[in-house]
């Protein structure tokens, strides 16, 4: 009797042994490859940007800039490479709300930087609150990261696009990356719409009304701003001719001045591109009229930056 219980004891020994050196394993693995880029690390790059906010969140801290590009999708196009002026990092997400762009601003973003941020009319709708707990770094949150299923599968997977030679999705400057696309649209010849424009329709304008919270979250964000005596300039990004023909039929436009005016009212020296040059048809992909080319993004950056300079020493 007792030598089967000391063999049980050895069995469930051994047992948990073999868990323990797995997960050792697993854990090791996932934190050297970090398919999400939840470390900053990613050594062989990621190829999804379905993490971009935790992505961000890690680098703009780790990565010395002087300048801070925070926007929606559409800046995450901008290539801070392709900006000689200063040095950026681009910390812009997929859809960022005013919710969101608060959360980070006041807890990740350098104080010591030169703040730039994108707004966009369909961010001001009023719907559900995004999720505003990103960046964190809970032993929950850790665990779940480096010995998730999916994490498994994701480091598989991004070994496999190494292997593949496939291209990356966001670069170590937090631009996405974007030159297969540039490519892609300089070799077609007509401006098709339709399928963002259905889109758009169904899913971003949609029942649509602005709403008065994330505009009290952004006065708040220029109050918080204010307070710590941080540099920061405020742009409405450029609009298509084509959206801007959208929101007419859509009867969308007096919301989308309305928009206009109380950004205005909040930050009155805003840099207003919604209706600009900027919005000619040849500056933003032909098959898509909500994002404009990564080179229309430098160009009025920089002009912007003519103005600041890389660092100014009191906020706008």
């Amino acid at each position: 009797m007792k030598q089967d219980e000391n063999s049980l004891r050895r069995y469930l020994a051994g047992f948990a042994g073999t868990l323990l050196a797995i997960a050792v394993i697993v854990f090791t693995v996932n934190w050297y490859v970090d398919p999400f880029g939840y470390w900053g690390r990613f050594p062989l790059g990621v190829y999804s940007d379905s993490w971009d906010r935790e992505i961000k969140a890690t680098l703009v801290r780790k990565r010395p800039h002087e300048v801070t590009l925070l926007g929606t999708s559409k800046t995450h196009q901008i290539d801070p490479d392709h900006i000689e002026k200063c040095t950026i990092f681009n910390a812009s997400m997929n859809g960022m709300r005013a919710e969101q762009a608060l959360y980070f601003v006041q807890g990740f973003v350098p104080a010591n930087t030169f703040l730039l941020l994108g707004l966009d009319f369909f961010t001001f709708r009023e719907d559900k609150r995004r999720t505003v707990s990103f960046g964190t770094r809970s032993l929950q949150n850790v665990i779940s990261y480096t010995l998730s299923t999916g994490a498994v599968l994701r480091t598989l997977n991004t070994i496999k696009q190494v292997r593949r030679e496939r291209l990356i999705a966001i670069k170590r400057n937090g631009a996405r990356y974007t030159e297969h696309m540039v490519r892609a649209d300089k070799k077609m010849t007509d401006y098709n719409y339709d399928k963002y424009l259905v889109f758009a329709r169904a899913h971003m304008f949609n029942d649509f009304s602005l709403s008065d919270e994330r505009f009290e979250m952004l006065r708040e964000l220029k109050i918080f701003l204010e307070g710590r005596d941080q540099s920061f300039a405020v742009f409405i990004n450029p609009v298509s001719e084509g959206l801007l023909d959208f929101y007419r039929e859509m009867g969308l436009w007096g919301q989308f001045l309305e928009f206009r005016r109380r950004t205005n009212e909040i930050f009155p020296n805003v840099y207003d591109f919604s209706i600009s040059g900027y919005s000619a048809k040849e500056k933003f992909y032909k098959h898509d009229p909500l994002h404009y080319l990564p080179r229309t993004g430098s160009s009025f950056i920089n002009e912007i930056l003519e103005d600041h300079g890389c660092n100014p020493a009191t906020p706008e």
